[in-house]
């Protein structure tokens, strides 16, 4: 093996590494970031704490109930298609939180962004 072919290798494997590991933080950030917003939430929709409780708990049960059928998923229709499909998750996610006018779609939308962290990790691995 040459020593120029190897360099190629390396830096390939060197911005590969990046890309994936740049995008696997963004991944959980997204997944996280709407409790960094939680006391303008609790202004904007005159909520409790027990209510951003709830909001905050509903992502963590979605997450957990679909652990398993991510990784079923992902050996079924393959790991470009399921991360595809994450990417996707989180792009809805991000408009719908944007967009949200009342407390039940910005629930939605921080469902699908935790989502998106589930199906990313079975595909990415």
């Amino acid at each position: 093996m040459k020593n120029g072919s190897y360099e190629a290798e390396g830096s390939v494997f060197s911005f590969s590494l990046l890309v994936m590991s740049i995008s696997h933080c963004l991944t959980h950030v997204a997944g996280s970031i709407h409790a960094a917003i939680f006391p303008v939430i609790k202004e904007e929709f005159t909520l409790t704490n027990q209510q951003l409780g709830v909001i905050a708990a509903i992502p963590a049960l979605f997450q957990v109930l679909f652990t398993v059928p991510a990784g079923l998923l992902s050996d079924r229709i393959g790991a470009k298609e399921l991360t595809a499909l994450s990417i996707g998750m989180a792009a809805a996610g991000a408009l719908i939180a944007g967009l949200s006018g009342n407390v039940i779609m910005f629930t939605v939308a921080t469902v699908l962004l935790t989502l998106n962290s589930t199906f990313y990790h079975p595909s990415a691995s």
